[in-house]
């Protein structure tokens, strides 16, 4: 038995789990999650081992999986897509596990992360026949297949992976809220100027080009013309606010400029922080103050953790680096949506 639901409420995501191990009708349970979330399967420990992914390489938690598998385990994994890369031993260890076991779910938020061809990662733990590619190397080049009218169509096309994916997929809502602003906001002069410096002197110093994305991003959310901005618009906005960054330091530097503006409400964190957090439905916006450089996936879950009619607003400033940050997660983040749309279309139509 294989099953995957896909659902940014925690709540419907347990009752698609519970629904899943009634029907197997197996003697015992694997559930790996997100240690951020581990907190949430807390009342299934008397039915499951729950183990983070995190410790799965630990001695003594690998062994115990190993001598739990079998045709009377059925083995969950909550959130999966967030470790997308078969080089990891996360994957390693997971079509390992979910060789061995006859009863198979993913549950999660979204089908993928980072791009569309990483779809294929967590089917596979389901089964590889799903997408028919025998491996994710030969899916990821988008290979023309025949579509349902005869014509050829790319295998990374939305349409084509939802309709795989409907014959063993249900799922009940979008994760991305759909309330989404973006606020531009320009340098000065000075600002620039020091960017092109501060460029100059990464490509001068590395040639690692993740280090020069990162210190410059670092560099370019930091313009104190980007956190005037960011405080004038919470100022603006009724209710709560969370507004993200990608450094601790940074939430901490925003939170102090928005309590003295007299933001009341907003709270400034980290993405690592916020996913942590139990109240994220309480709050009525959230702000990206800098586009995610690592992670993207914690921004999706904030999003799931929200009310689905919380706005959202995203800071993107003029510089190169902003519009890179921000391109990139688009096309993440708008492959999900298209992905995720056609399937729930998918699904209503059957």
């Amino acid at each position: 038995m294989i099953a995957a639901h896909l659902s940014p409420d925690a709540g419907s995501r347990r009752r698609a789990v519970e629904g899943f191990l009634a029907a197997s009708g197996t003697r015992q349970a694997i559930y790996v999650c997100p240690e951020a979330s581990a907190w949430r399967a807390e009342d299934l420990r008397d039915r499951a081992l729950v183990v983070p992914f995190e410790r799965m390489d630990d001695r003594d938690t690998w062994l115990t999986l190993n001598a739990m598998v079998g045709p009377e385990t059925a083995l969950v994994m909550e959130c999966v897509s967030r470790y997308p890369k078969i080089t990891s031993t996360k994957f390693a260890n997971l079509q390992r596990l979910s060789k061995q076991v006859e009863h198979r779910m993913t549950a999660d938020i979204v089908p993928f992360t980072l791009g569309i061809e990483y779809v294929y990662t967590p089917y596979s733990y389901l089964d590889r026949s799903i997408l028919g590619f025998a491996h994710w190397y030969a899916f990821r080049e988008g290979n023309l297949e025949q579509g349902l009218d005869g014509d050829a169509v790319s295998s990374h096309d939305p349409v084509v992976i939802a309709r795989k994916l409907a014959s063993v997929t249900t799922c009940d809502g979008a994760t991305l809220l759909a309330a989404r602003t973006v606020l531009a906001v320009e340098a000065d002069a000075s600002e620039h100027a020091g960017y092109a410096a501060k460029k100059a002197a990464l490509f001068e110093e590395h040639s690692n080009p993740t280090k020069i994305v990162t210190r410059l991003a670092d560099h370019a959310h930091a313009f104190r013309s980007r956190t005037a901005a960011v405080v004038a618009h919470v100022r603006g906005l009724p209710g709560r606010t969370l507004v993200l960054t990608n450094l601790g330091s940074y939430a901490d530097k925003l939170g102090k400029a928005l309590a003295k503006s007299g933001a009341a409400g907003a709270v400034a964190t980290s993405f690592a922080l916020a996913v942590e957090r139990r109240d994220l439905g309480g709050f009525d916006n959230v702000v990206y103050a800098e586009a995610p450089i690592v992670k993207s996936y914690l921004a999706l879950d904030v999003e799931a953790g929200m009310r689905r009619d919380a706005t959202v607003t995203l800071v993107r400033g003029d510089t190169r680096i902003d519009s890179f940050l921000h391109d990139w997660w688009g096309r993440e983040t708008g492959a999900i949506d298209a992905v995720t749309t056609t399937l729930l279309e998918a699904r209503h139509g059957a």
